[in-house]
């Protein structure tokens, strides 16, 4: 196997063919990328429990290989001795155009006129931006999306993104402005993930590229308490400086991220602000911005954690809060 593509994996006109990558391919991957033998033993090891894919995309353009082990998204995308939780990760799906096409077209029927706008995640504008720019399919994708904006409804497009270098290719750059000239806004999601972008100036190189290619910083999440999450996670607070940090250094424009966010139970939380009290005790200033009750949204709280808090379960409110689950209270640590 090579790691560049050749005509076998070409389509008759000469265009890039998605080809996942998986573990039994990495020991050629990383030999040939001159990663070394201690590397490439841990790599298996760990990917042994965990699952791992990646295409060609992805080890020719977003990794920067003079940097192994501690490039950010070698850390990110291949399986780290220090991911001891054997939980899965994510792997990449492709949905054709036909398929999205299957469950999009019934929406935009004339009947459902009070369906304003269709959101549509995806990591696929940085992952496989060939998606949108020389897959077959991919000039139907685009008549898609503009036979969805046609009639005067909005469609976003949710980037899910980890790390600046992956909107640095010429690919990715392409693969906005086609998706951007249908009348798609695309606007951006990113965890906040240890060892990969927990560096206030990552954030702001990030927010900024976003921007410079007409895209909206969304939200900075806190990283979900699933999976590898002992190696991945952040604390609370230190969540809240990164974002301080990067908020204050990045341009007006960019200021649009909401976070550190959490996708708890009972909604999406912000982390406002915080205190510190005696000894390790935080006094934390939170507020919902998204919630399955309506009357929780724009609601400031405060609750009580520490400083090694990663995660909602974490937080002891202060008083008396309706949607503090049964659930939550029996996992939160104790403060």
């Amino acid at each position: 196997m090579t790691v560049t593509v050749g005509p076998e994996h070409r389509h008759a006109q000469g265009t890039t063919r998605y080809r996942a990558l998986s573990l039994r391919d990495v020991t050629e991957i990383l030999k040939q990328r001159g990663v070394g033998p201690d590397v490439v033993d841990d790599v298996r090891a760990v990917g042994a429990v965990l699952p791992f894919r990646v295409n060609d995309h992805v080890l020719d353009n977003l990794i920067d290989w003079d940097d192994i082990p501690h490039d950010p998204m070698f850390q990110l995308l291949f399986p780290q001795p220090g991911m001891l939780d054997p939980a899965g990760l994510a792997t990449m799906r492709r949905l054709s155009t036909a398929v999205l096409r299957r469950h999009v077209e019934p929406l935009l029927d004339p009947r459902l006129d009070r369906l304003e706008a269709i959101r549509i995640g995806t990591k696929s504008l940085t992952f496989w931006p060939a998606r949108f720019c020389s897959d077959a399919d991919a000039p139907d994708l685009l008549r898609l999306f503009e036979q969805v904006v046609a009639p005067g409804r909005s469609l976003v497009l949710v980037a899910d993104l980890s790390h600046p270098r992956e909107l640095q290719s010429a690919a990715t750059r392409r693969a906005i402005r086609l998706a951007r000239s249908t009348g798609a806004n695309i606007y951006c999601q990113v965890p906040l993930v240890a060892h990969v972008n927990d560096r206030p100036e990552t954030w702001e190189r990030l927010w900024n590229a976003e921007v410079k290619l007409g895209c909206v910083p969304y939200y900075m999440f806190v990283e979900r308490d699933t999976g590898p999450r002992r190696y991945f996670e952040v604390p609370l607070i230190r969540a809240h400086d990164i974002l301080a940090t990067a908020y204050r250094m990045s341009s007006g424009l960019a200021r649009t991220v909401k976070g550190p966010v959490m996708s708890a139970t009972p909604g999406k939380v912000v982390i406002d602000g915080y205190e510190r009290q005696e000894g390790d005790h935080v006094t934390m200033q939170l507020c919902f911005v998204q919630s399955r009750n309506a009357a929780w949204v724009g609601r400031p709280f405060t609750a009580k954690t520490t400083t090694e808090a990663t995660w909602f379960s974490h937080l002891q409110p202060s008083g008396t809060q309706p949607w503090w689950s049964e659930e939550s209270a029996a996992t939160r640590r104790p403060t």
